[in-house]
């Protein structure tokens, strides 16, 4: 039987909340900080981050 294993990931975007707010670069990576730790918490696998090429992603490579 082959195992496999579970998580999340992001690539961090940023865009707009129903409401219209876009939060801030430094807002979005304190997200990404607190989403690892729940996953660490939760006895996640994995927690991944990509990188996105446009700039309205904390994680762009620009």
């Amino acid at each position: 039987m082959e195992e496999f294993e579970f998580g999340v990931y992001s690539l961090g975007e940023r865009i707009p909340d129903i409401q219209g707010y876009v939060k801030t670069a430094k807002e979005r990576v304190e997200d990404i900080l607190q989403m690892d730790k729940w996953a660490d918490e939760a006895g996640l696998d994995v927690f991944g981050v990509g990188e996105h090429p446009q700039l309205d992603f904390v994680t762009s490579v620009h």
